[in-house]
């Protein structure tokens, strides 16, 4: 696996997109780093510069929530907080 998967990170170099198994096999490919300059260089490749953001980004300032249905896995019942309210660098 471990040659398979630099030579299909090679070929991602070269401009050649992975098929869809190609890309699931290489979730068990366990060198990260290299994963990651490869997708860097891409990314690069394609999109340059271009900054894009999400709209629907959900930036908590509190750890508290009225709902009970513990989908947020941030949210504390107050007796098991210091403070409600988040630091800027907890933020």
């Amino acid at each position: 696996m471990r040659f398979a998967a630099r030579d299909l990170l090679d070929r991602a170099l070269h401009g050649e997109t992975p098929d869809r198994d190609e890309a699931l096999a290489l979730a068990g490919f366990d060198d990260t780093q290299h994963l990651a300059r490869v997708a860097s260089a891409v990314r690069d490749r394609s999109h340059l510069n271009h900054v894009t953001y999400s709209r629907k980004v959900f930036i908590p300032l509190t750890h508290l929530c009225r709902d009970v249905c513990h989908y947020c896995t941030f949210a504390k019942t107050p007796r098991h907080l210091d403070s409600p309210y988040m630091s800027l660098e907890q933020v």
